[in-house]
């Protein structure tokens, strides 16, 4: 009787045992399926409970089976989670189960070392991908383990969450998450990590990233409303500084071009983003009397015309705003002394709408035709912000 009871104790205790080898978090890192490989990297968690979830939504129940060395497995949610995996290899860190004619490769995941590993990886913070000219990706690293990857491009943008695991011993950093199509999905080697540069290897796929850097710069929000501003301008007050054409031809003629800094805010990193610079190439014709400003989006690949503003004597008295967008209603809040890249300068600062858009311009006074910052926020018909800023980089004389 002592003999069978012991037995029944040890019985229980390896079930016991093997048992509290499973649960934990567990990393799929291979899928042997009908002679192919694949790399999946997804998360699973057996937990105490009984329960399973996968990428941390709950699919399934489980249960140790001690007879047959397996995990038994039902789903209400997805039939590909019912049935028997059997195990073929357990260890502390490891797990082999096959399942279904397939077989499964798991790491186990130590969540302390985790977070150890990635806080003294030094990736934390934000990045901006290197992409084609055309699309902009932005990617920032949370502590402990998440991350959020905002994509944007032909008036599209994405937004992907997941999880990231760096890998010091093997130099490699894991992508966890939802985006099946993406190059950063899944383990990537590290070719290079500096305060200043990340560059990835995936495959074929070189992934290149240079840090954003966090500035003491405040993101200013246009607070103000329209019942704010009286319903017509006073004629008694102050008024815009360059409603002398004459004035800004004479000046603007000695001036080649401006380039502008060109910021859109990311509402989920509060930050900026910088897809482009803005130059804006001028030609003056003091003869007879004209402005004209070519504007054009520049990066480091091309640069492309996206807009022109024309001004001569027969319509300089309709846009006392030049070249920018006249605002109604509007009011001059008065003066201001602005630092931007360009210099220190004396600006007229004004605030209104055009249309629905809220518009604060900072007006060099003693440089009609330039704007030291321009501010324009406004949201779109589904409720997401759109916030620009435009600061002047630098004058180019002739």
């Amino acid at each position: 009787m002592m003999k069978i009871l012991l037995f029944s104790l040890l019985l229980a205790f390896t079930a016991y045992g093997q048992t509290s080898k499973i649960v934990g978090s567990w990393l799929m890192t291979k899928a042997e399926i009908k002679g192919k490989t694949e790399h999946p990297y997804q998360v699973f968690d057996f937990k105490e409970n009984a329960k399973l979830s996968a990428m941390g939504i709950e699919v399934a129940s489980w249960k140790y089976n001690k007879k047959d060395h397996s995990i038994i497995m039902k789903s209400t949610m997805d039939k590909d989670f019912n049935g028997v995996g059997k195990i073929s290899k357990l260890t502390k860190t490891s797990l082999v189960m096959r399942k279904d004619g397939m077989t499964f490769y798991y790491s186990k995941l130590n969540p302390e070392h985790v977070s150890r590993d990635n806080k003294e990886s030094g990736l934390a913070g934000k990045w901006e991908i290197e992409d084609d000219e055309y699309q902009s990706s932005l990617l920032k690293f949370e502590l402990p383990d998440s991350f959020t990857l905002i994509q944007s491009g032909d008036g599209m943008t994405s937004t992907y969450r997941g999880t990231w695991i760096y890998q010091p011993k093997k130099e490699s950093l894991i992508m966890i998450g939802f985006f099946q199509e993406h190059p950063l999905r899944g383990k990537n080697t590290v070719q290079k990590l500096s305060e200043e540069k990340l560059v990835l290897k995936n495959g074929p796929n070189t992934i290149n990233a240079k840090r954003i850097k966090e500035t003491k710069q405040q993101i200013e929000r246009l607070t103000f409303t329209e019942e704010e501003f009286p319903e017509e301008q006073p004629t008694d007050g102050p008024k815009p500084p360059w409603q002398d054409f004459y004035a800004m031809v004479d000046f603007l003629q000695h001036v080649q071009e401006l380039q502008y800094s060109y910021g859109e805010l990311v509402p989920e990193m509060k930050t900026l983003k910088h897809p482009y610079a803005i130059v804006s190439k001028l030609t003056v014709k003091p003869e007879k009397p004209s402005v004209r400003f070519t504007n054009l989006s520049v990066t480091q690949k091309d640069s492309n015309q996206f807009s022109e503003d024309y001004r001569d004597e027969l319509t300089r008295g309709y846009d006392q705003f030049f070249p920018q967008k006249e605002l109604w209603p509007f009011r001059i809040k008065g003066s201001e002394t602005l630092t931007v890249a360009a210099g220190t300068f004396n600006c007229t600062v004004v605030e209104g709408f055009d249309g629905d858009a809220k518009v604060k311009y900072w007006m060099i006074t003693d440089m009609p035709g330039i704007y030291a910052k321009i501010i324009r926020e406004e949201t779109d018909p589904f409720g997401k912000l759109e916030y620009k800023l435009y600061e002047l980089e630098e004058i180019r004389k002739k």
